[in-house]
């Protein structure tokens, strides 16, 4: 997947758009699209970082998929611990594009499914926040930089986008996640960038596995 993100005020050309859909952001600055699982309309999140796509057990039995035979399972490590689910064939719509993909299913609920690598595949995309609206178009078509545009190398581990960045002065590679609910450390990481952990009581952010994890804003 290749992201072009125009600046404030420019607009991506749609000529040759694949699909166009509006997009909404999180309390926390998440991309959340309406889209439907199993021919159930819900919302979830839009995250090119994400390998998977991964639903809880909520919106599994919303959708009816809690009745299916459970299929291969599995445990996925994120970053508030391990995640036990197991997969499914299943058909997500998304505007005008419908496929059947392999989602993952966990045992426990989630606010949002999540919108992951397997949908999202063979596309690339512009997210134009002053519209509101992504456009994805079938990749290795025609080039669409709009003016203004930022062209940034990355490379792929997976399903991720790695890309390279200067954090106080400092080299470092970072995953490039449409997902993520903002720019994120692990402390191991804030101290070798030199970033100093605030003497203060922490937030708590709920993470895909229902388990809260602390964090600081710095």
């Amino acid at each position: 997947m290749t992201l072009i993100i125009p600046h404030k005020g420019q607009r991506a050309w749609a000529a040759d758009e694949t699909a166009a859909f509006p997009f909404r952001r999180t309390r926390n600055g998440q991309i959340m699209v309406s889209a439907a699982l199993n021919g159930n309309v819900m919302e979830m999140i839009f995250d090119t970082g994400a390998e998977e796509c991964l639903f809880g057990s909520n919106q599994a039995q919303k959708a009816g998929l809690d009745k299916l035979p459970h299929g291969e399972l599995s445990t996925l490590h994120t970053v508030s611990g391990p995640v036990h689910a197991y997969y499914l064939p299943c058909e997500i719509n998304l505007a005008n594009l419908k496929h059947k993909v392999r989602i993952c299913v966990q045992d426990e609920v989630m606010e949002m499914g999540i919108l992951g690598a397997p949908f999202l595949r063979g596309y690339d995309c512009t997210i134009d926040n002053r519209a509101g609206v992504i456009r994805l178009y079938r990749s290795g078509g025609k080039q669409r930089s709009p003016i203004d545009s930022v062209a940034i190398p990355f490379e792929e581990d997976g399903h991720k986008m790695i890309v390279g960045a200067m954090v106080n002065n400092q080299s470092t590679l970072m995953c490039f996640d449409t997902g993520a609910f903002g720019v994120c450390f692990s402390k191991e990481q804030a101290e070798t960038l030199g970033i100093k952990i605030p003497d203060i009581s922490p937030n708590y952010t709920r993470g895909p596995n229902g388990k809260e994890v602390q964090s600081w804003d710095v």
